[in-house]
């Protein structure tokens, strides 16, 4: 029974790990960062006014949509692009998949906060790493 328990938990992996390889499992679900973060509630003015503070945290923040856009990756994967703007502060927002969304849509972003991000050659400056988008109605 004791051998049986370790290999069931091996197999359980396994399977997820080939169901997020094909696109049967959200890519999110890999994610320890994402699957049980606490967000921190911010608001994006605090944010930007002491960047180094945030970098790397999970925040929840909210704002007006702007810039929205739904593209395709040239590996095929789906994301969407836009700025959050509270104020005068705005911030970048990266989400893995098409959120059908809007610009001038109010809504709460849950993720990680990345001062800068460094992607092949290029880099990123205030992004928030979406885990959870919703509207606020």
């Amino acid at each position: 029974m004791k051998r049986i328990v370790p290999v069931a938990v091996i197999l359980i992996i396994v399977g997820a790990m080939v169901a997020i390889q094909q696109g049967i499992l959200p890519r999110k679900y890999l994610s320890t960062k994402t699957a049980f973060a606490a967000y921190e509630p911010a608001s994006i003015a605090t944010i930007m006014q002491n960047k180094v503070a945030w970098h790397q945290k999970m925040v929840s923040i909210s704002g007006k949509i702007f810039g929205y856009k739904e593209k395709v990756s040239r590996a095929g994967n789906p994301y969407t692009v836009f700025f959050l703007r509270e104020s005068q502060y705005l911030v970048t927002v990266h989400y893995r998949g098409h959120l059908r969304l809007a610009n001038n849509q109010e809504v709460t972003v849950e993720g990680e906060y990345l001062k800068v991000k460094h992607l092949g050659n290029d880099t990123f400056y205030d992004e928030v790493e979406a885990a959870n988008v919703t509207v606020n109605r």
